[in-house]
Order: C-alpha cells, then sequence, then structure tokens
C-alpha cells in the first residue's frame, strides 16, 4: 500500500503531495470545513464500541470537546464501528489523540476496515502512531487505491496501545465527505461532456 500524507507522528502505507486541504487539516479539521474543502457526515452514522467504560461512552467521540474521551473497558483489539445508512463516499477520517495526556491509553497500531456489513470488512490501511499529540488526518482510498473509499461500514479497530497499554483513550473522530451535498455521495462522471438542466436527467450524471 502507499503512503498516505499525514502528520510526520504517523507512519503509513500511502504517500503523495499535500494539498490545500491536508496542510489545514494538520493544523485543525475545521479550519478546512469553514474554507468548504469537505462536508462533515458524521452524524448520518450509527457509532457502536467494542466496550466503553462509564462516563466514556461513544457519544465522547463526537461531543466536540477535546477535554473528553471515549474509554475502552476490555481486552484488546477494541473496535469502533461507523454504519452508515446509505452508501457513502469517504475522503478522509480524522482522530484527535493526546499521548501527553493520555500516555500508555494511548493507540499505537491502527487498522482501518470498510465494508458493506460486518461479514466482509476488509482492510483499506494500517497506521503505526508514534506518541500522537493533535489530529491525525487519514486520506480514505479505495483498495486499488485508484479511487475515493466509498462505503457503508468503516470500522476502526486499535490493535494496541503504547507500553502495551491495556485500554484506549480517542478523544474525537471526524468523518469527512465530498463538498457537494446534493450529490448524496456520488461522485460526477469524469469528462463528461454534457450539463443536465432537468432532473429527469440528471439523476445520469453520478455514478454509484
Amino acid at each position: 500500500m502507499d503512503v498516505v500524507p499525514i502528520p510526520p507522528q504517523v507512519q503509513s502505507s500511502k504517500e503523495t503531495k499535500k494539498t490545500e486541504k491536508d496542510k489545514a487539516l494538520e493544523s485543525d479539521p475545521f479550519m478546512a470545513l469553514n474554507k468548504g474543502l469537505f462536508r462533515e457526515v458524521g452524524d448520518a452514522a450509527i457509532w457502536t464500541v467494542s466496550s466503553f467504560k462509564s462516563n466514556c461512552g461513544p457519544e465522547k467521540l463526537r461531543d466536540d470537546n477535546l477535554d473528553t474521551y471515549w474509554q475502552s473497558d476490555s481486552q484488546l483489539p477494541h473496535l469502533i464501528n461507523i454504519l452508515f445508512r446509505k452508501k457513502m463516499v469517504i475522503t478522509d477520517i480524522c482522530i484527535y489523540l493526546s499521548h501527553e495526556k493520555d500516555e500508555t491509553y494511548t493507540p499505537s497500531i491502527l487498522s482501518l476496515r470498510s465494508g458493506s456489513n460486518f461479514s466482509n470488512l476488509q482492510q483499506v490501511d494500517l497506521l503505526q502512531l508514534q506518541r500522537p499529540n493533535g489530529w491525525v488526518i487519514i486520506p480514505m482510498k479505495s483498495r486499488d487505491k485508484k479511487n475515493l473509499l466509498k462505503t457503508f461500514l468503516i470500522q476502526i479497530v486499535i490493535m494496541s496501545n503504547h507500553q502495551n497499554g491495556r485500554d484506549s483513550h480517542i478523544r474525537q473522530i471526524k468523518i469527512h465527505s465530498i463538498t457537494d451535498p446534493t450529490s448524496n455521495g456520488l461522485l460526477p462522471l469524469p469528462h463528461f461532456p454534457l450539463n443536465f438542466t432537468t432532473k429527469e436527467f440528471m439523476k445520469f450524471s453520478t455514478l454509484r
């Protein structure tokens, strides 16, 4: 697999030049959101986890508060499942981690899996993290690495923590998609010569 354009605290398997969105995301994903470079679609999903400690449930992953966190409460691996009601185009996933605050609770190896349901999940990326502090940006690609990821289900698997810690802390997760909210997660046909103007014909202007 290739190496993704993510901060130096992450070692991954995808590599390319950093775009304007990548640079904005590295400092603050909300900056890129305000610039219209993507839209956040996490609220459209159903979130479940393999376990959680009391008062540190999965809702903490989405509360927009970097001082709170989800905490697992079982043996590794720990799972975070993100299930959409329809197939979504996913451009990247942003995960906020703080080794400075969480120490041995900080994930060190993450596996990202994708599928239409739990029975056909396949790994799309594997990351090794070195004391991450801040947003970890993970651009998402299809398994052939040629297209953006289109999926119903994303599973984030925490394989290990720093210094062999048992449980994990994750403070925030953001899921980004393409910017056009009228596309319903569908990609436009490339190099198509016509501009449709009626609803009847516009339904043929995207690829599922």
